[in-house]
């Protein structure tokens, strides 16, 4: 393993670790050119043979150069199809096409060629019954189509694979198609659908104990947690899958087989800390995969997009020198080469470094290129990220018109992502609520035509030895399913209710947020350059109109609750209502800013904000008393008017009583007990158990 610190002068450490380096340097050197003698020699002896030979030599052309970028592969390959064709060995020639078109999807990163070869394919309409290399070739196709941007030619490709999978009696090889369709289910929103899949094609793996492709699975399930914006339930999934692989990585014989698996989960797991914004545990993911893919046992794949990785990572972090040392490792590595592998994430790496070191005109080339990239294949996120850079780039250059150009389009696009993100969660929820309760239907409805049919082929035994007893049993167990049905069913809707507050609750931060931030901030100095019209209306205007922008705000997310703490935010929260309002207020607050978490002294104050909303609009009180006190295990909080009041039951049972109810899911979100004592002319008591942390 090599250690980070030294990585950027390691060279020049030891005089012998140099000599070390000099003598394993020729040893490749001298490996290298061997490779390369004994395929130019291969190729002229390819020249001068003829038929089943010369395909024997193509054969041996093929494994010798397997995946090797530097040695044309591709080119060695496209000629053993067409000689493979040429003599008809029909079967051969469609394993080729297969390698080739894989190689050109998954391996350079260059899909739309693999699209080419595919096509191709297609069009010479051969006829086999091998349906084993059918399914594989079209699922290679829809990789292809997939990776392209075509996400509905893809769809159909990999059904085709899954049905030859199944004439071909492979159970794993249409578990393989099913995960990769998968794909397309979560990128079209249907995350339900590709959670289902990849959990079933999971369950595939595990009982043919492919390890593998298990893994695959998992990993495919982590990001799609990941898209939802699962970030701990997607980090939990990451972490066994990284476990599992570096266990099966301790086994000589499988290391080939944990680097794929660890190299693309690593890479995964540093993108999703990335989106979280804990940069250290970025950085660690991305140094061990840097450490599989620098081993000398590991073969070409994703190996780039690890230095492009480490590249990005340490110039956002401002660590210039080993920001340096990978940019000449990539320079040096992988710039030399047409087309440059995985294009967009190395030129998405220089903008970063190009932004490091503030040469913001190369910055600025390399970020447009990738911005006109996105743009092409329709990909959201990787606009939005480069809106943000060029934003940055466009004020370091002092181009305030073009930074703000790209400013305002960063943020739309982090609104409407965030809106679908919050969107898509609760879909989630709701459809797998909705799956389950269809399903518990269906199976309590199975489970009880099943006791009819025993009952009526054992009826003259029933009535004969006690057909009451049975009725009674019968009764017993079917009251017993529906308390268990409806308790389940009430289980589900609170969790939805509570989820769609939380939602709710983040949406109306982020609003406030931004509001303050941005569109307070720019009324605040329209406010201050009005006053040099020395227009009294138009000053007025402003004014109010900055007043009430500010009181939206706090209405949305309460100003001093990060600032001051809960207990100075219910005291603000009071007096503004007894300024505004002919109340008479009694008040008693210990201090609790220490007793909560962040979210449930949000919650309490939504309750206590709501129940002052419900005195003001209908309780026609003249006094309120408001007792927040601290004891050893919980916080009691309890609020008395004196109003008109009202018949408790009636308004819980009252399709009017949404705020009602929403106190009561607030409640339960913070596990608090939540009593409400009220009788018409007799005033209302609400009583709140809280437990502290």
């Amino acid at each position: 393993m090599i250690e980070i610190k030294d990585f950027y002068f390691r060279e020049k450490k030891y005089f012998i670790c140099l000599m070390l380096s000099v003598f394993w340097c020729s040893i490749t050197f001298s490996q290298k050119k061997d490779l390369k003698e004994s395929v130019n020699n291969l190729k002229q002896k390819i020249k001068a043979t003829e038929k089943t030979e010369k395909l024997k030599l193509l054969d041996s052309l093929y494994r010798l150069t397997y995946e090797k970028r530097e040695l044309k592969y591709d080119s060695i390959l496209n000629v053993y199809i067409d000689y493979a064709f040429e003599i008809d060995s029909t079967r051969v020639a469609l394993q080729r096409t297969s390698d080739l078109i894989f190689y050109y999807a998954n391996r350079v990163w260059t899909p739309k060629k693999g699209v080419e070869v595919f096509d191709a394919f297609q069009k010479k309409d051969i006829v086999t019954e091998d349906y084993g290399l059918l399914a594989q070739l079209y699922r290679n196709g829809g990789d292809s189509y997939y990776f392209s941007g075509k996400i509905a030619e893809s769809e159909s490709l990999y059904e085709k694979a899954e049905t030859y999978a199944l004439k071909d009696n492979d159970s794993i090889a249409y578990a393989l198609a099913r995960a990769y369709k998968s794909a397309i289910f979560s990128t079209t929103g249907d995350y339900v659908s590709a959670s289902k899949i990849l959990t079933e094609t999971a369950q595939i793996f595990q009982r043919e104990k492919d390890t593998v492709n298990l893994l695959f699975s998992r990993n495919e399930l982590a990001t799609l947690y990941t898209k939802i914006g699962f970030l701990e339930e997607s980090k939990k999934e990451r972490d066994e899958i990284i476990a599992i692989g570096n266990h099966i990585h301790k086994d000589p014989s499988k290391v080939s087989i944990s680097h794929q698996s660890l190299v693309s989960n690593l890479y995964n797991a540093a993108l999703e800390q990335d989106i979280a914004g804990n940069q250290e545990q970025r950085i660690a993911y991305l140094m061990e995969a840097y450490n599989h893919v620098t081993e000398p046992n590991y073969k070409q794949g994703i190996d780039p997009v690890i230095f492009y990785g480490l590249l990005s990572a340490y110039s956002e972090t401002d660590s210039l020198n080993k920001a340096k040392y990978f940019f000449a490792k990539i320079q040096n590595r992988y710039a030399q080469i047409t087309p440059i592998p995985f294009e967009n994430h190395y030129r998405t790496a220089l903008a970063n470094y190009y932004i490091a070191t503030k040469d913001f005109n190369k910055a600025l080339k390399e970020s447009k290129w990738v911005l006109n990239d996105h743009k092409s294949t329709s990909d959201t996120w990787g606009i939005y990220y480069m809106d943000e850079r060029l934003s940055r780039i466009y004020k370091a250059l002092g181009n305030t018109d073009a930074s703000y150009k790209h400013y305002i389009d960063f943020v739309t696009l982090r609104d409407s992502i965030n809106s679908v993100k919050k969107g898509q969660a609760l879909s989630y929820y709701q459809t797998l609520y909705e799956t389950e309760k269809r399903d518990f239907k269906i199976s309590e409805q199975v489970s009880e035509i099943g006791l009819l049919d025993q009952e009526n082929k054992l009826k003259n035994q029933w009535l004969l030895f006690g057909g009451f007893g049975l009725l009674f049993s019968f009764a017993v167990l079917y009251l017993l399913r529906s308390r268990s049905f409806t308790r389940k069913e009430k289980q589900n809707q609170e969790l939805f209710s509570q989820e769609l507050i939380k939602n709710q609750e983040d949406q109306r931060t982020q609003v406030a947020r931004d509001l303050h931030d941005s569109v307070g901030q720019k009324l605040m100095l329209l406010t201050k350059k009005v006053k040099s019209f020395e227009n009294e209306a138009i000053d007025d205007l402003a004014k109010n109109t900055l007043e009430e922008l500010r009181g939206i705000s706090r209405g949305l997310y309460p100003a001093t609750f990060e600032r001051l703490g809960i207990t100075a935010s219910i005291q603000s929260m009071i007096n503004e209502v007894d300024e505004n309002t002919n109340l008479f207020f009694m008040v008693e607050i210990d201090n609790i800013d220490e007793s909560l978490s962040n979210q449930n002294a949000l919650h309490l104050y939504r309750i206590i904000q709501e129940v002052l909303n419900n005195i003001v609009k209908h309780a026609d009180a003249k006094s309120v008393s408001i007792s927040i006190v601290k004891k050893n295990n919980f916080i009691e909080t309890e609020i008395k008017d004196n109003g008109i009041g009202f018949e408790f039951s009636e308004k819980l049972d009252s399709n009017s009583s949404l705020g009602m109810k929403t106190l009561f899911e607030r409640a339960k979100i913070i596990k608090s007990k939540l009593l409400v004592n009220s009788k018409k002319d007799k005033g209302t008591t609400m009583q709140l158990i809280t437990p502290v942390l």
